[in-house]
């Protein structure tokens, strides 16, 4: 016999790697998909090892497709020792399949081991192994105790302890055993130690052969990658089928002793491995459920399980919640010897359901109490768990079974998002959907004003009063069952927000079944509450897709006839906030077709390499270099990254040649030495163009391997918000300042700030302050047309960051500064600060006028200071509104008094007296000395002028307005904004200057838009609503 024994894992949707021991010196693997072999792929060869040993992997394959393989030993093919398995379907697709899941074999055994072992009384060779491979899972998850020898206890007769020889022979006794062989070679083997097939009972990090115990695993066990690396690391691993993660846990080789005290510090899994497992739960694969196999009990008083280790269980719920999983998810463990299945209402810490299927062939035990009713202890215990991904929920069913006999099962789900059910119109020119199709033009379920109550309890009314203005009123009122008076309200929004939508309501909708076979499947996929969309209706509809809910249904089938309505309500008020997700870029080195783009600088190139990786099996070296060269791998920054994060090792010479990271030209990360794989920090490339990997040596001496290597790069991108996803709060009041025709493609945008609060602006792409160009573009409406704003800034700004003689220039926002007043010498800037200096006639007014667009309403800040105390008359830095000229303006003071006060005062007038003030000046509060400086916000609502001050010294901006004043006579409709420098009559100061800095007209801002987005070209007037065609509404 050439091939002694042989098995199959870490099978993915192209890949397959097969092990065996071979009576030779080479071995090739040949794979086909006939069962008779003909016509196969060669794979390898390999060199056996000392062992014996070959490990070949097959790549290439088609994913989902059934392959058999065998292997040919010096240039013999053995067809008496033949396999087969299934690849696995696309990662991040719709997929149903099965898989086996069993612990424990070998503990007092009914069927013993057969052969030449080191111990026949803790190995198994009963038929239950027939049973799972008879089922034809897509793998078979063992979770742990595949034989009791308990190296390094002594026991069992077995000398030499935990010794490499004895590892090795452990996997040869296992794999003797005809049955345990024969489910290997057919059912790809998902494999996770637990105590004693990695060492004595209970055993953990002290346990004398840990390290060989991981050395032998990589030498023996086709796995998934290994993120702890090479050598007498742990085997924690994970591998994703489909939408499914599968999530494997080492519970014993960095394990604390059971009995140490507990405490923050006490680990089972170390700190590596829960690092390991945060990346991986954040990554973006496409999973939208979890299966974690956990070989130790999650929920049992048993010292040897996960209550010993109190703290590091509520981390992992902690981390499951943070990571969006703990809703998503389910554990399967072993150790105790039973059947048993918790639905989570049993499981305290994290409510997710357990499947404990165990034992294989092991003396019976109880296990923990569950929510099912009383487990099956015994032996002969496997369990089979399906997959059945629907889209919109994945169904995960645990069935346990004793010996082929069905047991107990448990449904629990992952919901993904509601079905989304679409329908063409115009398909083909049938149609998917059967006349009549039409909206309802009546008032039914309209509500603009609500007043819930709380039975015992308070009350809480809601209006709308711009939709009861519009349509008049509509009331309604309820009595709710909530847990306290602070919900009432937030209940009667929501009844309002969904009585007000704007949309046209479809009372129903009719799939053509009979005609279009087409939709027949996407209506059995529809539940009630799912979505369904219509598109491309005739022209008498409103324009783009009809988005319903289904709210039931009548079916009528006949022996040729089909019939459905489906009851719907509009889905648009249903439409609710969601987050947007984080993007990443990711590079495994996997292959050779990289993600990202790398650059070699230094003396030599990095390379892509198999020797060792954090995970998977390849990852990228340092070149070989000597003394006084570098190797560099300099990588581009993707658009839109936000952060990375990255595996390492480095093994040099320590203190004397390095590995080091950098971010530009900035050094983040510097490592010398022979160190294990380490998982980065988290650092910022936000404004970075490139990363740097470098490996540089000094002018002496090698060590180690003289080399540094890198896995797993991943980059986070800004979270991509769509132009049209509810995932951006609305501003509320924005409207046209002025009209547009059907062509414009700068809108001036006006936030009313008529309300008793102030509402916020929109978000911008220039200008000052923080931007989130990230966030664009998105879609408004205006007057029935979508837009989509591609930029907004500011209406103009200016931080004076310049140096100017005789004027002021243009300012930060392009716009130029026109003078009138003075002489041109009166004015500089320099260094932030602008300044007019009253050199002659002080009570002559220097008027700094910002050269736009005339407006209205408007918000202006900016920051002012006097250089001297104002003698005799007042000092004015003041602020221009609706300046039309010399002679027609409004105009906000700011008094610097003579006595060291401050005041403010608005007129409409040029006179330096005052004429023209309208009911007099208002005392801000506040002192002032030559210098100091103070900031000023000024609002004009209509003919309403707002404004505060407040001083420059660390305290906020006031909640109140110091000078609140109406223009009764001689109002001013629109005209431009500035500043002005003027002095009171009297003052007799020599020379004063009068500064200004950091000047912003907020509000209005400019849009830049694309028009007509959902084909309607129209033209719109000022005071036209500007609001975002989808909001985030926040859903009760």
């Amino acid at each position: 016999m050439s091939v002694e024994h042989v098995w199959v894992g870490a099978v993915t949707e192209s890949s397959a790697w097969v092990r065996a021991r071979i009576d030779g010196d080479e071995a090739r693997l040949a794979v086909s998909e006939s069962s008779d072999l003909s016509s196969p792929t060669y794979f390898g060869p390999d060199t056996a090892t000392s062992d014996d040993m070959v490990s070949i992997r097959a790549t290439g394959l088609d994913a989902d497709t059934r392959y058999h393989y065998a292997i040919e030993v010096d240039d013999t093919l053995d067809t008496d020792t033949t396999g087969t398995f299934r690849t696995h379907p696309r990662q991040g697709e719709r997929a149903d399949f099965t898989f086996a899941m069993a612990t424990c074999a070998g503990a007092s055994p009914e069927y013993s081991g057969e052969g030449s072992v080191l111990a026949a009384d803790r190995l198994s060779n009963h038929p239950v192994f027939d049973e799972i491979r008879r089922a034809d899972p897509l793998f078979f998850a063992h979770g742990g105790d595949m034989h009791y020898y308990d190296l390094g206890s002594g026991s069992h007769g077995i000398s030499g302890g935990g010794s490499l020889a004895n590892y090795r022979r452990a996997y040869d006794d296992v794999l003797r055993q005809p049955r345990q062989h024969r489910l290997y070679r057919d059912v790809p083997l998902v494999y996770a130690w637990d105590d004693h097939d990695f060492g004595p009972n209970d055993s953990d990090r002290t346990a004398s052969g840990r390290d060989n115990a991981c050395e032998v695993y990589r030498e023996r066990v086709p796995h998934y990658g290994l993120p702890a690396g090479s050598g007498a690391n742990p085997i924690y691993q994970s591998f994703t089928v489909g939408r499914v993660l599968f999530l494997l846990s080492d519970v014993r080789a960095d394990r604390d002793p059971n009995d140490d005290p507990q405490g923050q510090s006490k680990t089972m899994l170390g700190a590596a491995q829960k690092a390991w497992m945060e990346q991986v739960l954040t990554a973006n694969t496409g999973a939208q459920a979890m299966v974690w196999l956990t070989p130790s009990q999650w929920v049992s008083e048993h010292e040897d399980s996960w209550a010993s280790f109190l703290h590091e269980r509520n981390e992992l719920v902690e981390l499951f919640g943070d990571t969006g999983w703990l809703t998503r998810m389910c554990a399967l463990s072993g150790d105790a010897h039973a059947l048993s299945i918790d639905t989570g209402g049993g499981n305290r810490h994290g409510n997710f359901p357990i499947y404990q299927f165990s034992a294989l062939d092991s003396g019976g035990t109880s296990g923990p109490a569950t929510d099912t009713g009383p487990n099956l202890s015994g032996r002969g215990h496997y369990g089979l768990v399906r997959i059945r991904d629907r889209g919109h929920t994945i169904a995960v069913a645990g069935t346990g079974y004793d010996m082929g006999s069905r047991w107990r099962a448990h449904t629990w789900y992952s919901y993904v998002g509601s079905t989304v059910f679409a329908l063409d119109a115009a398909a083909e020119n049938l149609g998917d959907i059967v006349d009549p199709f039409a909206p309802m033009l009546d008032d039914d379920g309209v509500r603009n004003d609500v007043a819930v109550s709380r039975q015992d309890g308070g009350e809480a009314r809601v209006v709308d009063d711009d939709h009861v203005e519009t349509y008049g009123r509509y009331d309604e009122s309820a009595t709710l069952n909530v847990n306290d008076d602070d919900q009432l309200e937030s209940q009667a929004g929501w009844r309002v927000h969904l009585g007000t939508w704007p949309g046209m309501r479809y009372p129903a909708v009719s799939p053509a079944l009979n005609v279009r076979p087409q939709v027949v499947e996407g209506w059995l996929d529809v539940d009630l509450g799912d979505q369904i969309e219509v598109s491309n209706l005739p022209p008498q509809h409103p324009d783009g897709t009809v988005a319903l809910i289904a709210q039931g249904y009548a079916e009528t089938i006949g022996p040729h006839r089909w019939d459905v309505e489906i009851n719907t309500t509009p889905a648009g008020p249903l439409t609710i906030a969601h987050l947007p997700e984080t993007g990443r870029v990711a590079e495994d080195f996997e292959d050779a077709d990289l993600d990202i783009t790398i650059t070699d600088g230094g003396d030599e190139p990095w390379t892509r390499t198999d020797a060792e990786a954090a995970s998977g099996e390849w990852s990228l070296r340092s070149g070989v270099i000597t003394h006084d060269e570098t190797s560099d791998a300099i990588v581009t920054v993707p658009t839109g990254a936000q952060a990375v994060r990255f595996w390492y090792r480095v093994s040099s010479e320590e203190d004397f040649d390095f590995f080091r990271f950098l971010v530009d030209s900035s050094e983040e990360l510097t490592a010398s030495g022979d160190g294990e794989w380490t998982l980065s920090d988290e650092y910022d490339v936000s404004s970075a163009d490139t990363i740097t990997f470098r490996y540089e040596k000094d002018g002496s001496v090698s060590e180690n391997q003289d080399t540094a290597f890198i896995d797993d790069i991943v980059f986070t991108l800004a979270p991509d918000a769509g132009p049209d996803e509810p995932n951006r709060l609305d501003t509320s009041g924005s409207v046209l300042a002025d009209g547009i025709d059907n062509i414009d493609t700068e809108l001036l945008v006006l936030t009313e700030q008529d309300g008793p609060h102030d509402r916020a602006l929109w978000i911008t792409t220039d200008g000052p302050g923080d931007h989130l160009p990230e966030q664009f573009p998105f879609d408004v409406t205006m007057g029935g047309e979508t837009a989509r704003v591609t930029a907004c800034e500011p209406f103009a700004w200016d931080d004076f960051d310049r140096t100017e003689t005789d004027a002021w220039g243009i300012s930060d926002s392009g716009h130029d500064w026109a003078e009138t007043g003075g002489s041109a010498s009166d004015r500089e800037i320099d260094d932030g600060v602008a300044t007019v200096t009253l050199a002659s006639d002080p009570t002559d007014a220097r008027f700094q006028v910002l050269d736009t667009a005339e407006v209205g309403d408007c918000d202006i800040t900016v920051s002012v200071s006097v250089s001297a105390t104002a003698s005799g008359g007042s000092l004015a830095p003041s602020v221009l509104l609706r300046y039309v000229d010399n002679t027609e303006f409004y105009l906000v003071r700011i008094h610097h008094t003579s006595s060291g006060n401050v005041f403010l005062s608005l007129t409409n007038s040029t006179s330096s007296t005052h004429e023209g003030e309208i009911d007099g000046n208002e005392d801000s509060g506040f002192d002032y000395e030559g210098g100091d400086v103070f900031h000023v916000r000024v609002r004009l609502v209509g003919d309403r002028v707002l404004c505060r001050v407040w001083p420059d010294d660390g305290r906020p901006e006031p909640s109140y307005w110091q000078l609140d004043r109406e223009v009764t006579e001689d109002t001013i409709s629109t005209g431009r904004a500035g500043v002005a420098a003027l002095a009171f009559a009297g003052n007799d100061n020599t020379d004063p200057e009068l500064s200004f800095r950091e000047l912003r007209v907020e509000n209005p801002q400019r849009f830049t838009v694309e028009r007509a987005v959902n084909d309607v070209d129209a033209e719109h007037d000022a005071g036209t609503a500007v609001a975002l065609t989808q909001p985030a509404v926040i859903g009760l």
